[in-house]
């Protein structure tokens, strides 16, 4: 998930019963970006993702979906009915996200501190070192095409050795003429 759609996530899980099965649904995101001659205080617009593929179901971990459940419990309702909301229930700017929340949990964990997009490049990655179908990873980053996932991640899709150049010629040849 990109950060756009995790700061925009909503609360899925009375709703929608495929919640309960250890899914999630991707159906929007959010800018901050202020529209032309809007002299109005910043705020998050909403908006569902850019393409067909954005709009996704991707399986959530059991470990994370009880977690997610308990969060849930503690969080306060919001008029958005986002999981992640800031202190005034709307929804958290990327800044405020990473400086409270993502940078004092690196330092926690004594790890160096890392943006939300190397989590996601991290996560495509160890999926495709894992032998994970490329079509997959491409549903779960939400690319349009697997194009795109090749051009960002093929360098990390592990290299087979075959016979295949030893196999190939003997349909092309009847055995006794090789």
């Amino acid at each position: 998930m990109a950060q756009r759609e995790i700061l925009t996530f909503r609360q899925f899980i009375e709703r929608y019963p495929a919640f309960t099965e250890a899914t999630v649904l991707i159906r929007r995101n959010s800018t901050w970006a202020r529209l032309p001659d809007d002299e109005s205080k910043p705020a998050a617009r909403f908006f569902p993702p850019k393409t067909k593929a954005g709009r996704r179901t991707l399986p959530l971990a059991p470990p994370l979906l009880h977690q997610l459940k308990l969060w849930k419990l503690q969080c306060p309702p919001t008029p958005d009915g986002l999981v992640f909301p800031g202190p005034d229930g709307t929804a958290l700017h990327r800044g405020t996200a990473l400086r409270d929340g993502l940078y004092p949990t690196c330092e926690r964990a004594k790890i160096r501190r890392v943006s939300m997009l190397v989590l996601r490049h991290t996560f495509a990655s160890q999926l495709l070192m894992g032998g994970a179908p490329l079509l997959e990873v491409q549903h779960f980053m939400g690319h349009r095409d697997a194009t795109t996932t090749l051009k960002v991640y093929s360098h990390f899709i592990p290299r087979q050795e075959t016979d295949r150049l030893l196999v190939s010629p003997r349909r092309f040849f009847p055995t006794d003429t090789l």
